[in-house]
Formats: C-alpha cells, sequence, structure tokens
C-alpha cells in the first residue's frame, strides 16, 4: 500500500508542476477569468486544493513525528500562510511546490503500520470525524485529480493547451 500512495504522491507532484509551467506562460487573466465553477476561477480552484493539502499535512501529526511534518511552514496557521501568499501566483506556486514535496517526502517518511491508523478530525462543519490514515492519503490525492479535471477544462475553454492525464510519465 505504501508503494502505492507514494507514487501517487509523485504523480500529484508531478502533474502539479506540469500545471504550474502551465499556468505561468499563460496570461494573468487565466487565473483570474470566471469558469462557471463551484470556485469561481482557475485560481479560486487552486487556493481550494492547496489549503486542503495543508490542512491534511498538519493533520497526519497525530501520527507520530516525522520529519517532513516538522517543516516550518507546517508550524504557521493555514490563515497565516494564507495571507502570506494571497492571490500572488509566483508566491503561491512557489507554496504549493514546498507542499507538494512534503507531501511526497511524508510518504517516502511514514510507516506502514501508521497507515492504518486512524486519525480523528472536524470536518469544514466542524463534525467530528474519524478514518484510517491511508482512506485519508487516497482522499487527498483523488481531490486533487477531481479539481484538476475542472481546471483542465477551464483551461481547455480558454484555448490554453494542457494534459494532465498521463500517469506513467510522472514516476
Amino acid at each position: 500500500m505504501k508503494e502505492v500512495i507514494l507514487a501517487l504522491a509523485k504523480y500529484n507532484r508531478g502533474v502539479n508542476l506540469n500545471l504550474i509551467d502551465v499556468l505561468d506562460k499563460a496570461s494573468p487573466e487565466v487565473l483570474s477569468k470566471e469558469t462557471g465553477t463551484y470556485y469561481k476561477s482557475v485560481l479560486g480552484i487552486i487556493h481550494h486544493c492547496f489549503w486542503y493539502e495543508v490542512i491534511w499535512l498538519k493533520r497526519y501529526k497525530a501520527l507520530g513525528e516525522y520529519p517532513s511534518l516538522s517543516a516550518p511552514i507546517l508550524a504557521k496557521e493555514v490563515e497565516a500562510i494564507k495571507a502570506s501568499a494571497g492571490d500572488d501566483w509566483a508566491k503561491l506556486s512557489s507554496l504549493m511546490k514546498e507542499i507538494d514535496s512534503l507531501l511526497v517526502a511524508f510518504m517516502e517518511e511514514v510507516k506502514a503500520e501508521d497507515l492504518l491508523k486512524p486519525i480523528k478530525f472536524k470536518n469544514y462543519k466542524g463534525e467530528e470525524q474519524e478514518r484510517l490514515a491511508w482512506h485519508t492519503i487516497f482522499h487527498v490525492l483523488n481531490h486533487y485529480t477531481h479539481h484538476r479535471g475542472e481546471i483542465s477544462a477551464a483551461l481547455d475553454q480558454m484555448g490554453v493547451a494542457n494534459d494532465y492525464s498521463g500517469f506513467f510519465r510522472y514516476l
């Protein structure tokens, strides 16, 4: 199982690097243009995914001491991290790279037995939840895949070339 989640985390990082490269080359309007999606714009979708990943990395601290989870950025409150990036694409994309690398590092470090431990957390509604660690990891990575599909469709509609479909090229 650890091998699978590590491969998925590496895929997630690689595909996000590809996405960042596409958006770095696109006009600034591509980030802010209304897309008709729930999060309104490509930047809105990216914000949602990024903060979600940060929140989960912070939650994984409950599994034990792991060097990747001791990174200075994860000691900060989520709101402070948000404020440091705002809508500045250069800052946000730099933070995305850092967080994606921390997720991969955590997947490399995590003990197989810790993946079977439950994690207690509150969902966005404030409701107490409990899930196995590996279920939450799959959820986080699948969540990104879902929203990258939204971004891909939005970019297609704007005429911006993109392709995030090739799992094999990111391993």
